[in-house]
């Protein structure tokens, strides 16, 4: 029942953030972009502005991006 429950909120936290990246998309002032990463310890996305892949999630599910990038959300 917790790991249905847990599950239930991350499905929740992703559909708001998506809804999220889409409002900023539709906004018109730059792409959005979702990068998903899996490690072997760690599973993450990041939404972002800018070119695709240059933000991403490391090992740790730290959020990296390069000096273009602008995350919006981790």
């Amino acid at each position: 029942m917790a790991q249905r429950q847990r599950l239930h909120g991350i499905a929740q936290t992703l559909m708001l953030d998506l809804q999220q990246a889409r409002s900023e998309a539709v906004s018109g002032v730059e792409a959005v972009k979702l990068q998903l990463d899996a490690h072997t310890t760690v599973s993450c996305y990041v939404l972002h502005a800018g070119a695709p892949g240059i933000c991403r999630c490391d090992k740790n599910g730290a959020t990296v991006c390069t000096e273009a990038g602008t995350a919006l959300k981790t």
